[in-house]
Parts: structure tokens; C-alpha cells; sequence
């Protein structure tokens, strides 16, 4: 029962981010995304040493993640994320996706019709 206990007890520790290494980077593919108004699906990649957190989680409502898979490949961990983007009605806006410590946002254009992309400079 103890080393039941035990192994829960880490297991939780590493899910809440406790097990994590503080050299841990991440490679986006691509980079960010420019995205029309229009409700769409983007795939996400998203690389990093193996045992570094890379959860995926959305910090905006108009950004929902319906896939999300960890493939571990020659000490890396490669996650692939399918993102759900709803229509914009309004003007131009920025979502962030939180991968472990890092951010990636995605840029939606207005849904004024006489533009189709947005680049909305850091």
C-alpha cells in the first residue's frame, strides 16, 4: 500500500508540473498562426525534451483543443495539438495556447470583409 501510495503521489507531482526540469525548450510548428475570421482547424506541433510538461491548454474561450497526442521519439517528445477556432464576428484578436511555461498565439483577423489576414506586431 505504501509503494502504492508513493508511486500516485509522484505521479501527481509530475502532472502538476513539480517533476519538470528547468532546461526544458520548445519548438513550435509553425511558429504562430494567421488565421481569417472564419471557424477553422489548425494543427498544432509542438516539441521539447522528454519529461518536460507540454500540456496543452487554452486560455481563450474562442480556442478549444479537440486533439491532443504525445508521441515520444528519440528522447523528444513530440505532442501534436488539433485546435478548434470559432468564427470571429468582431475586430481582430489574439488567443494564446499554454504548452508547459511557453505561450503560442494565434492572430484571427476581423471579420470585416475587406481583409483576410491580420499581423499583429509584438
Amino acid at each position: 500500500m505504501k509503494i502504492l501510495l508513493s508511486l500516485i503521489f509522484t505521479f501527481v507531482l509530475s502532472v502538476a508540473g513539480y517533476g519538470q526540469t528547468t532546461d526544458c525548450t520548445y519548438k513550435f510548428d509553425p511558429p504562430a498562426q494567421y488565421v481569417t475570421a472564419k471557424a477553422e482547424v489548425y494543427l498544432v506541433t509542438v516539441t521539447s525534451q522528454v519529461g518536460c510538461v507540454t500540456f496543452a491548454k487554452s486560455d481563450d474561450s474562442f480556442l478549444r483543443i479537440t486533439n491532443d497526442l504525445t508521441v515520444p521519439i528519440d528522447g523528444k517528445e513530440i505532442r501534436t495539438v488539433l485546435v478548434t477556432i470559432e468564427a470571429n464576428t468582431g475586430a481582430a484578436r489574439v488567443g494564446t495556447l499554454t504548452f508547459g511555461a511557453q505561450t503560442y498565439k494565434i492572430y484571427q483577423a476581423s471579420a470585416d470583409k475587406s481583409r483576410k489576414r491580420v499581423r499583429i506586431l509584438p
